[in-house]
């Protein structure tokens, strides 16, 4: 909602969002905590791309990138799984594109380019094999992607 108002946003669209935040941390407590990646692991990278618009041919992008145990389906992410934050970003598209979809195709790629550079240095800290990457699995609320 914030990210389809954020050239044009109101008072009233920051105060609707808090209500959003406020009514998500009060359904259930998430508390930060930092877990030591270690082990086979699993990226999860989930991004977002606003809607191209016209008299704005810039897209806003969301990147993130999580870490999580390799245990379970691949793509498959219950409500249980322990995810760390290992990368996030916002900021306009640097790249103008004219639809919609092909703003989320470049947040896509961008957050791909995103995980597969922590996936690349994960392997060459913690594992024997340099080359022996970690999986990444891509969440997007876009079903034609």
């Amino acid at each position: 909602m914030v990210g389809g108002r954020f050239t044009r946003a109101a008072v009233h669209d920051l105060t609707a969002a808090n209500r959003v935040i406020k009514a998500a941390k009060a359904a259930r407590p998430l508390p930060l905590v930092f877990r030591a990646l270690r082990g086979d692991l699993r990226l999860r990278l989930f991004f977002y791309a606003t809607s191209v618009k016209l008299g704005m041919p810039t897209a806003h992008t969301g990147v993130a990138v999580f870490a999580s145990p390799a245990t379970g389906a691949p793509g498959h992410l219950r409500p249980d799984t322990q995810l760390t934050l290992s990368a996030y970003a916002s900021h306009r598209q640097r790249r103008v594109t004219h639809f919609s979809f092909a703003a989320k195709v470049y947040a896509m790629l961008e957050g791909l380019r995103m995980a597969f550079e922590l996936a690349s240095t994960q392997a060459h800290v913690f594992a024997v094999d340099a080359h022996a990457l970690a999986s990444i699995d891509v969440y997007t609320d876009n079903l034609s992607l």
